[in-house]
Order: C-alpha cells, then sequence, then structure tokens
C-alpha cells in the first residue's frame, strides 16, 4: 500500500481540512465560554447582589450565541471529517492490502 504523490489539488484539500479544523476549535472554544458565563457567571454575580438583576437579560444573548457556535462547530467537524475522509481516499486509493 503506497501512497500517490500530492497534487495541488490536495493541498487545497488539507488547507481547507486543516481550516475546518481550526475553525471546529474557535468554536467549541467560543460555545464554551458563552454557556460558562450564561450558566454559572452571571447568576453568581446576581444572586450575591454584586450586580443588577438586569443583567439576567444578557443571559439569553449569551445562551443563543452558545447555541448557535455549538452547532456551527458540529457543521465545521462535519466538514473536517467529510474533506479529511475525501484527502485519505486520494492518497491512499486502495484501503486494504
Amino acid at each position: 500500500m503506497s501512497p500517490a504523490f500530492l497534487t495541488n489539488a490536495e493541498w487545497s484539500l488539507v488547507t481547507v481540512t486543516n481550516n475546518s479544523v481550526v475553525m471546529f476549535t474557535l468554536l467549541v472554544i467560543a460555545a464554551a465560554v458563552a454557556f460558562l458565563a450564561a450558566h454559572a457567571i452571571i447568576p453568581s454575580l446576581v444572586v450575591s447582589n454584586e450586580s443588577s438583576s438586569r443583567t439576567t437579560l444578557v443571559r439569553r444573548v449569551l445562551y443563543t450565541v452558545a447555541a448557535l457556535a455549538f452547532f456551527t462547530a458540529l457543521f465545521s467537524l462535519s466538514r473536517a471529517l467529510i474533506n479529511a475522509i475525501d484527502l485519505i481516499s486520494r492518497i491512499y486509493p486502495r484501503w486494504l492490502i
């Protein structure tokens, strides 16, 4: 099972796949930070009277941001996996020996 040489098209696919993985990582971090702020930090500030009760309105926005970032991250992950499978099948045309 010898790999094929990479052409410009395969290198372009490597770049797109790498960009999708980086975007997935950044979106997961953004979703986690938004969810943490909405689910833990803001309620703690309101309960301890460090912030006004109007701050709870920001929670809805942060939950929306977290959900959008999470679903966009899933899309980015699926795109990266599809491109990676395509790339591997181009480099290794035969899966079995």
